[in-house]
């Protein structure tokens, strides 16, 4: 037989993979920003394949910066996983948070100083077995932009206050918390209808992130109780807040929406005279109001907005006709009024409002 003094090398390993676990271990709201940088963790598995004629020394496991953000960087030098070095051969596996700031031979004879690894960066990784003799050590395998690691979420927002802004919607007051590595796309509200199906649901959101009040709408059901929570959505949902849940001594705070308001009148007719009107109309669907009685307005001229106090041109002012007063009583039907008086040949606008005991708006 021929001898030989070149060992047949270790099989390059194969099937790296990496997963980021989340960066902290507790209440994103507890640590500080230095501490998520120290505990961005990256989990490597590999499979080791046949060793050859390699007597097995350690597994040799580097890391490199191919992203940061979204910022590329290039020329980022490869830096060893120390974590990686008393790793078994069988066990193919290493949890990195660190690396070696520099070369070996840039420290000798002194301890290699360490930096973490960082948030929402993308690393390349590559892992070479190296055995006693060098001449057995396996070829290297590379990974290009193998993972990236999980941002630092943002900071939980504060509901500062939530009132009902009508009968089938919630107006939420909020505080956004630090928004740290996310990348803001809205306002996440959620609620879940007491009595009802009681799962959080969500209908609608809020944007951009500076604002102080986010209305929530689409509330299935008037004139009920409804609980609230409130988180920032980022575009990396590894980035959103924690939920905010609106409490009071630890138990969530209900909020009551208002009473589905009665419909506008219609149907309008008018008679007139030289210098009187009658006028009536037909009630709308009364739904969740208690009627009380009916408000009419009269305004002289063209000009006046159908909404406002005021007419903005000659700024006079709707007025309430106090005659309707006595003429629309005593039942909701009862929706006839003459009004006397007026100026002949001069237009006039009129409006009517129901007014309801429960009425809120």
């Amino acid at each position: 037989p021929v001898l030989t003094d070149v060992p047949v090398p270790a099989a390059m390993p194969s099937n790296l993979t990496a997963v980021s676990p989340y960066p902290s271990y507790g209440d994103p709201d507890a640590p500080s920003y230095r501490l998520y940088q120290r505990l961005a963790t990256l989990n490597l598995d590999w499979v080791a394949n046949h060793p050859g004629d390699c007597f097995f020394l350690r597994w040799y496991v580097e890391l490199r910066r191919a992203m940061v953000g979204d910022a590329e960087i290039d020329g980022e030098p490869w830096k060893e996983a120390p974590q990686c070095n008393d790793v078994l051969r069988q066990a193919q596996a290493c949890v990195v948070t660190e690396v070696f700031r520099g070369p070996e031979e840039d420290y000798f004879g002194v301890e290699r100083p360490r930096d973490y690894i960082t948030t929402n960066t993308v690393y390349d990784v590559r892992i070479t077995e190296i055995c006693v003799d060098y001449k057995a050590t396996s070829q290297t395998l590379v990974e290009h932009a193998l993972m990236r690691t999980n941002p630092i979420p943002a900071r939980r927002p504060t509901i500062q206050s939530v009132e009902a802004a009508s009968s089938r919607s919630l107006a939420l007051y909020l505080r956004a918390g630090k928004q740290n590595e996310c990348d803001f796309k809205e306002w996440r509200v959620e609620w879940r209808h007491v009595g009802g199906d009681y799962v959080w649901t969500f209908t609608t959101s809020c944007t951009p992130r500076s604002r102080t009040r986010c209305l929530t709408k689409l509330l299935p059901a008037p004139d009920s109780f409804y609980e609230v929570r409130l988180r920032e959505s980022c575009h990396n949902p590894l980035a959103d807040s924690p939920w905010a849940y609106y409490m009071s001594r630890g138990r969530h705070r209900r909020i009551k929406t208002w009473p589905e308001p009665a419909l506008p009148p219609n149907n309008f007719t008018v008679n007139m005279t030289a210098y009187n009107l009658t006028f009536s109309f037909l009630p709308g669907l009364a739904r969740q109001c208690e009627w009380t009685g009916w408000i009419v307005e009269m305004v002289e001229g063209h000009d006046a907005f159908r909404d406002s106090v005021w007419d903005p041109v000659r700024r006079r002012p709707w007025y309430v006709v106090t005659e309707c007063e006595s003429q629309l009583v005593g039942v909701r039907e009862n929706t006839t009024c003459s009004v006397r008086g007026l100026r002949s040949f001069f237009p006039y606008q009129l409006r009517v409002r129901e007014t309801c005991s429960n009425y809120i708006y």
